[in-house]
C-alpha cells in the first residue's frame, strides 16, 4: 500500500518503507480532524475564520472589559464552551460526543484557571498531568480511531 511519498513507489515491495515526512508526524487516522488539514472542508474553514475574526475584533473593541476583573473569568468560560463544542464534534461521519467534549473543554479551562490564578508552572504541570493521564488511559485513542 503506497503512502503517497515519492520514494515508496521506487522501493522494493518487500523492503521496509522509509517515510521522509520533513519532521511531520506520520499519516494516521488517530489525529483529530482539526489538526489534520485534509479533512477540513470549506464548510468548516469559513465559519472558523469568521469566528476568529469576530473574536479578534471583540478583543480590540472591548479591551477595557478584557482587562477588568471580569475579563479573565469570561475568557475562561468562553474557552470552555468553544472547546467543549469543538472537541465533542468528531468530524464528518462520527457521532457527537457530549462527554468527550465536556471532559476536554473542562481540562483546558482548568489549565487556564491554574495558569491565571496560581502560577504558570502550575498550569504547565496540570496540563502535563492531564495529557499523560489521557494518554495512559487511552482516552484520546478511543475517540479518534
Amino acid at each position: 500500500m503506497a503512502s503517497g511519498f515519492p520514494l515508496d513507489s521506487v522501493c522494493d515491495p518487500a523492503a521496509p518503507r522509509i517515510r521522509f515526512s520533513a519532521g511531520l508526524p506520520p499519516v494516521d487516522d488517530a489525529f483529530p480532524f482539526l489538526l489534520a488539514g485534509e479533512s477540513m472542508t470549506w464548510k468548516v474553514k469559513i465559519p472558523l475564520l469568521i469566528l476568529g475574526c469576530f473574536l479578534a475584533m471583540s478583543g480590540v473593541l472591548f479591551r477595557s472589559f478584557w482587562l477588568s476583573e471580569w475579563g479573565m473569568p469570561t475568557f475562561i468560560v468562553l474557552v470552555w464552551l468553544i472547546m467543549s463544542i469543538a472537541f465533542g464534534w468528531g468530524g464528518n461521519g462520527k457521532p457527537y460526543s457530549l462527554r468527550f467534549g465536556f471532559i476536554c473543554g473542562s481540562g483546558i479551562a482548568l489549565v487556564f484557571l491554574a495558569t491565571g490564578y496560581i502560577h504558570r508552572y502550575a498550569g504547565f504541570a496540570l496540563m502535563f498531568a492531564l495529557l499523560s493521564l489521557g494518554i495512559k488511559t487511552k482516552f484520546f485513542e478511543r475517540r479518534w480511531r
